[in-house]
């Protein structure tokens, strides 16, 4: 089934958003099936407040919002900015894989980048808190990785070539980054992390980059 995303309802006159949509309550079950493996356990259906992406950093309130339930502990609003690319998040499998890769590695390495300020306690969560992801954001943080990186990344052949063009677009930011700086510092656990999470990414969309077959990134990884 093709997930087909439509206008949310903001609470504010109760109007149709032009620039906000969401996932249909109707698909959402077979949303989680597809996202099983991934660690989603379920959806929720509840008010979602947010100053975030999605709002370009302005409060709003959504009334009746769909959230993934990941991990146990977090929820993922499936509500996104308009845009093909939202579309395509929930309908390609390697896009999928790849926001689920990429959620692990900000929750491990840089949370505070990901999760609001909003936190939900329900009954039908056992009475846990839920900490909510900034999943427009994070959307928009792949969409730059595959189109500012992957598609520069799948003609690169060695690792130096790799650092060279990363010293200029800085799409993996380190303090050793910098315009005369020689080398990504992959000696840092967070950068040689973010190094094998965008080689993951590559290969899930091109397989069969020369970057994701030499012997060089398995030191990295």
């Amino acid at each position: 089934m093709r997930i087909t995303l439509e206008p949310v309802i903001k609470s504010v006159a109760r109007t149709c958003s032009e620039q906000e949509v969401a996932v249909p309550l109707v698909q959402c079950s077979a949303l989680v099936s597809a996202c099983q493996s991934f660690g989603v356990e379920g959806y929720q259906v509840m008010a979602y407040p947010t100053q975030g992406f999605l709002s370009r950093y302005t409060p709003i309130q959504i009334p009746h919002a769909p959230m993934l339930v990941y991990a146990g502990r977090y929820l993922i609003p499936l509500v996104f900015r308009r845009g093909t690319e939202s579309e395509e998040l929930w309908n390609q499998p390697s896009r999928r894989e790849a926001f689920f890769e990429l959620l692990a590695w900000y929750l491990r390495y840089e949370p505070e980048t990901i999760i609001t300020g909003y936190q939900i306690m329900g009954s039908e969560l056992n009475g846990t808190k839920m900490k909510i992801v900034d999943s427009a954001w994070l959307a928009f943080r792949l969409q730059e990785i595959i189109h500012c990186g992957c598609y520069a990344m799948k003609d690169f052949t060695s690792m130096e070539e790799f650092i060279r063009w990363n010293q200029k677009v800085q799409l993996i930011k380190t303090p050793m980054i910098g315009r005369h700086s020689p080398v990504l510092d992959l000696e840092d656990q967070k950068t040689a992390a973010e190094c094998v999470l965008f080689f993951q990414i590559l290969r899930l969309f091109f397989p069969e980059a020369p970057l994701c077959h030499i012997k060089e990134l398995e030191k990295v990884g």
